[in-house]
């Protein structure tokens, strides 16, 4: 009985490993293929080798962000330091990198947050928050419009990142937090292109400074809204 929290979490270690595996043997082997087609035609042509170079770097790039998703759990095991600070300066450090993915759909980012101070990680709050601003912009159609509004509690403040993407289905609210975990795409309009990893991230992330990240609500005509609670010192 003693050994089995470690034997349950090298099966979790042993499982995520072999889930990352794969999700990197996938665009590799893809690379692999696309370049030895494109050598062993003697007769490519400019326009032809352009569209090889262009899948290229688009293969290049999901592997960088998985990469990196990948090194973001690991980093997230490292204990975090709390201070006190004001929520709209970790909102605005996450609005940034946001903003060009956004433009590109013309999907307005409302930020309706108020001054609060908070007792938490200020970078990997922000980073969190830039998870869910992320996750609301991908699966929201364009010209929609994704808010962000501040609600104080005595003990707590919540944040609230609000779109009116496609929802969620309620079975699905706690395990889109698991690791590679994808929303069937059937129950979806929108194709989500990402590796299961940013929602993991965020939900160990706050584990690590007394933070929580739910779904408070989500249906498919209202769209989907997160609930990051912030404690007070």
């Amino acid at each position: 009985a003693t050994m089995r929290p470690i034997e349950e979490s090298m099966e979790r270690q042993s499982r995520f490993v072999s889930d990352a595996s794969h999700e990197l043997r996938t665009p590799l082997t893809a690379l692999q293929t696309a370049n030895e087609v494109a050598l062993r035609n003697t007769k490519l042509k400019i326009g032809e080798a352009r569209e090889v170079l262009e899948y290229t770097i688009a293969e290049v790039t999901k592997l960088r962000e998985l990469t990196a998703a990948l090194l973001g759990l690991a980093r997230s095991d490292a204990p975090l330091e709390r201070e006190d600070f004001n929520i709209q300066e970790a909102i605005s450090e996450a609005i940034q990198p946001i903003i060009p993915v956004a433009q590109e759909k013309r999907i307005s980012i409302d930020d309706g947050a108020t001054r609060q101070i908070v007792h938490a990680n200020m970078q990997a709050s922000a980073q969190i928050i830039r998870i869910l601003l992320e996750n609301a912009v991908k699966y929201s159609p364009d010209k929609t419009t994704v808010r962000l509004m501040v609600e104080p509690m005595k003990t707590h403040t919540d944040l609230l990142v609000i779109d009116q993407g496609v929802g969620i289905e309620s079975s699905d609210h706690d395990k889109i937090f698991e690791r590679f975990y994808r929303v069937d795409e059937s129950r979806s309009s929108v194709n989500g292109s990402g590796f299961g990893l940013g929602l993991a991230i965020a939900r160990e992330l706050a584990a690590k400074q007394g933070i929580k990240v739910s779904v408070k609500e989500s249906s498919p005509e209202s769209g989907t809204t997160f609930c990051i609670r912030f404690p007070k010192k």
